[in-house]
């Protein structure tokens, strides 16, 4: 049997809130945050476990500059093969995240999402 709206319209606010918490929240209680603030903040970056510096004007926005080099600051551990099982477990996150954002792309090419917020 299949769910009744109700109950996604409540259980999906819900996950989205766990996905938060687990991420985020996990992130600034362990001091993953404050680390890469202090990093991206000295004067001289470095990319983690390495002596090369880490770039931090890719558009030359302020805002995006900044997210972009967290990012880079945040996945870099997982892609640089530092750490094996990090770099094993990222492979999973790949696969599900490509998996995803496949579903997505088929969802932008139905005639039925045509001018909605999904087929942009």
């Amino acid at each position: 049997m299949g769910w009744s709206t109700g109950t996604a319209k409540l259980l999906l606010p819900a996950l989205a809130i766990v996905g938060f918490l687990g991420t985020h929240k996990l992130a600034m209680d362990n001091g993953l945050y404050k680390m890469i603030a202090v990093n991206l903040k000295s004067s001289s970056p470095q990319l983690e476990g390495t002596n090369f510096s880490q770039r931090t004007q890719w558009t030359g926005f302020k805002a995006i500059d900044s997210h972009l080099s967290l990012m880079v600051s945040f996945f870099w551990p997982m892609l640089s093969g530092n750490i094996p099982n990090l770099t094993l477990m990222s492979t999973h996150f790949l696969g599900q995240g490509m998996s995803i954002w496949m579903l997505m792309l088929i969802e932008t090419f139905r005639v039925g999402n045509t001018w909605r917020l999904v087929s942009l």
